[in-house]
């Protein structure tokens, strides 16, 4: 914990730095106490038994006594793996929370370069570029989730990450399966500067009806209150297809 608490204030919950750091460190120690209790209720099932100051006599099969044993053995084995069960999933779910946190922090390919067209190298180029530009943002920015995958149907994500003094921030919007005639969709940002005019970008540069819909300055009140407009023309997001992803960049006037 000590380790990990210069960082426990990036949460996903658009958290004041201060609280969030100690709810994040209340979300990890409650499993890891939970865990630790679960593994010595266990060892004290499956070792609680003390031995007897003299050797007992061997039963005779078929005796009341073996009966009682096996059924105690049986009922021992299915609270152990009861317990495994439980541990198991408090191990899956430590390990889910610490990848997110550790997610948008990463950055990089795995690929073959040599086999790479001279129109992906330039791609590439431009990436690697961008994470360069916004590095030290993404990986030190206070992170908030603004819709989760488990929000609603869990078919779009959105988090941005802003910077300690608020005057900048990078947004990612994902949307995993598209639909045939999508409504207006509007994101609502958090941890902005309601009093800062923020001048908008995308991502890489395009020209559509996101792009220009969302183009030019906006105050942190409103992106707040009305937020970005995600899928401004409907017959141009019908042909956008599956997995859709879109970068925002806000950067204070």
């Amino acid at each position: 914990m000590a380790l990990l608490w210069p960082v426990l204030g990036s949460n996903y919950r658009g958290l004041p730095p201060g609280l969030a750091r100690w709810a994040a460190a209340a979300g990890l120690l409650v499993p890891l106490a939970l865990y630790g209790s679960v593994v010595a209720w266990t060892s004290r099932i499956l070792l609680g038994a003390k031995p007897a100051t003299e050797p007992a006599a061997p039963e005779a099969a078929g005796s009341p006594g073996s009966f009682s044993s096996g059924r105690a053995l049986t009922r021992r084995a299915a609270l152990a793996g009861a317990a495994t069960v439980v541990v198991g999933f408090i191990g899956a779910w430590l390990a889910r929370g610490l990848t997110r946190r550790a997610t948008f922090g990463t950055f990089g390919y795995e690929l073959d370069t040599t086999r790479l067209t001279e129109s992906e190298r330039v791609a590439v180029r431009d990436q690697v570029a961008f994470y360069r530009e916004h590095r030290e943002l993404i990986q030190f920015g206070r992170f908030v989730r603004l819709r989760g995958p488990f929000d609603g149907d869990g078919n779009e994500t959105a988090w941005v990450v802003v910077s300690d003094d608020r005057r900048q921030a990078v947004l990612g919007f994902y949307r995993a399966l598209n639909r045939p005639s999508p409504g207006p969709s509007r994101l609502r940002l958090r941890g902005l500067d309601p009093g800062l005019d923020y001048r908008i970008s995308i991502w890489p540069p395009a020209d559509d009806a996101t792009a220009l819909a969302n183009a030019g300055t906006r105050r942190g009140d409103e992106l707040a209150a009305v937020g970005l407009l995600i899928d401004g023309d409907r017959g141009e997001a019908a042909h956008r297809g599956d997995f859709w992803a879109r970068l925002f960049v806000l950067k204070a006037d």
